[in-house]
């Protein structure tokens, strides 16, 4: 059986990668949408851990203190 060949289904899936790639050569020429979206993602990043940062730097308010002292 022809389909149960491992070379077969290979090759099926290498053309039907050629094709898509075929299809979305022309989404973006010229351009990196996998960088483009690297570098948003690392954007996000370095903007939650200045949140990050400004949250840990806010004063510890009264009743947090009064809670967790012991006479």
């Amino acid at each position: 059986m022809a389909e149960d060949d491992p070379d077969t289904e290979r090759e099926r899936r290498r053309a039907a990668a050629e094709r898509m790639w075929g299809i979305l050569a022309d989404v973006a020429p010229g351009r990196s949408l996998v960088d483009e979206l690297i570098a948003d993602r690392r954007a996000e990043a370095r903007a939650e851990d200045r949140e990050d940062d400004e949250s840990r730097r806010e004063p510890v308010h009264e009743a947090c203190l009064v809670v967790t002292r012991r006479p």
